[in-house]
């Protein structure tokens, strides 16, 4: 029972229920079974004082979204400055390993695993997540992938593989994603990120490399959509809300033969709403 997951939450709203209606019902209902059961026992079990760990920062290990600016921006400008230069690969890397799957994360639907029956944890991860229904795919295991094939391309060390299979765990101990959305997750970052270790090479991405500054472009471009994006959702909810509450207020006469507070909000006062933003 722990992690739950309500199915009429992604069919109504993903991306597939919206191509293939209610045909997709059957299989989404047997993906999330097997994936039910191939996150439960990571889901179950209890670390103890290891959540403190784990649980930095946000649970993510720096690997998350969040973390490029917070974390790993800083980390590799700090190995710029005293091991080599590898700033400029390590964005490049970064960022055409987690763009490419915005779209995907945002358009998908799912619903991340519910905590209210989950075991207790030390340090409430879960509560910080960013879109309750931005669950497919994990960007931390896609950053987390990236860097890892980063690192490998640049050292020769495939110990940085372990690096994604530990913000997999991390991720699905926590509740903030299923098994499956960090698996995809992970393959997707190694995906992007390949023809940069093949056709390019880590070592060879300077501050001056074209993808270099693309990628400058295309990560501040993509901050400026995401909080626009983000503010437009929160109005439309904050909008069908009261909407909602409007319709169970009791209809009161005016001189103009119009009610108060019954029927929904104006289509213009919609409109200039969505408009201001």
């Amino acid at each position: 029972e722990y992690g739950k997951f309500s199915l009429a939450a992604m069919s109504n709203g993903g991306l597939c229920a919206k191509i293939w209606g209610k045909a997709w019902e059957p299989i989404l209902a047997r993906v999330q079974e097997l994936d039910e059961i191939g996150s439960a026992p990571i889901q179950n079990l209890q670390l103890g004082s290891i959540d403190y760990i784990l649980g930095f920062p946000d649970g993510e290990l720096g690997m998350g979204p969040k973390g490029i600016f917070t974390l790993l921006i800083p980390a590799f400008a700090f190995l710029h400055m005293i091991w080599e230069p590898i700033f400029p690969a390590a964005f490049v890397f970064i960022v055409v390993g987690l763009l490419p799957t915005l779209p995907l994360k945002f358009t998908a639907g799912r619903q991340r695993p519910t905590a209210d029956s989950s075991r207790p944890r030390l340090v409430d991860v879960r509560s910080v997540a960013d879109g309750e229904f931005e669950s497919f795919p994990s960007g931390c295991a896609v950053v987390a992938s990236s860097v890892a094939l980063l690192m490998f391309s640049w050292t020769g060390n495939p110990v940085w593989f372990l690096l994604p299979l530990l913000a997999m765990f991390v991720r699905v101990y926590f509740l903030c994603h299923w098994l499956i959305d960090t698996i995809i997750g992970a393959i997707l970052g190694i995906f992007n990120t390949m023809p940069l270790h093949q056709f390019v090479g880590a070592r060879n991405i300077t501050f001056g490399h074209w993808l270099f500054v693309v990628s400058v472009v295309a990560l501040l471009a993509t901050v400026v959509f995401m909080k626009k994006f983000r503010k437009k959702k929160e109005i439309k909810a904050a909008l069908e809300g009261a909407a909602g509450a409007h319709l169970t207020d009791d209809p009161t006469p005016t001189a103009t033969g119009k009610s108060e507070g019954g029927g929904l909000p104006e289509e213009e006062d919609v409109e200039v709403a969505m408009g201001k933003i």
